[in-house]
């Protein structure tokens, strides 16, 4: 038995459907569209110009107020406004004379006597010599540096023999901003 063609019609009515989940995708987006639209048209034509409003008003507000105060005034707050922010700026790189010696006294064994201690800030290098009992002494005293906080590097410099001590240069290398006042490796 021969198989019979569908009519045209047939073929026509039975058209293939696009799936649901199209159509919900694609309603979906108009939402999402109609949303942004609403959101960009409320910031350009509601919020923008209430912002605007208040930085006219709080302008108006300023140069009401400099108004009122006179321009000697004016010089004095100025004045000393900067000379705080000098202080701040000084304090902040002033170098803690007690948080160094405290760094030093953690890291000095009891075997070491510091003879000279020179603390450069530019180069944040400390130039330590002293005595200690014998090279083991200075040994074990070149690895308690190493061992404190805010040590970037520690370079042994000498050693020599006097009597039956050793006497010993170091060059401690620290991280910046230790012992100021913003920032103190003595107190971690």
């Amino acid at each position: 038995m021969a198989l019979q063609q569908p009519s045209y019609d047939q073929v026509v009515s039975r058209a293939p459907r696009s799936p649901a989940w199209f159509g919900q995708l694609m309603a979906f987006s108009i939402t999402l569209l109609a949303l942004a639209t609403v959101v960009y048209l409320g910031i350009i034509f509601g919020f923008r110009p209430y912002l605007d409003s208040r930085v006219v008003a709080l302008d108006q507000e300023i140069q009401d107020f400099t108004r009122q105060v006179p321009e000697e005034e004016q010089q004095a707050i100025a004045t000393f406004y900067s000379q705080l922010a000098n202080i701040r700026t000084v304090l902040a790189k002033h170098t803690s004379t007690p948080d160094l010696l405290n760094w030093l006294e953690r890291g000095t064994l009891q075997n070491a006597q510091l003879t000279k201690v020179s603390y450069n800030t530019s180069s944040r290098q400390i130039q330590i010599s002293g005595i200690a009992r014998s090279g083991t002494d200075v040994a074990a005293q070149v690895v308690s540096l190493q061992n404190l906080p805010g040590v970037e590097r520690v370079d042994f410099r000498s050693s020599s023999q006097a009597g039956s001590n050793v006497i010993f240069d170091v060059l401690v290398t620290v991280e910046p901003g230790s012992f100021t006042a913003s920032q103190g490796v003595a107190t971690n």
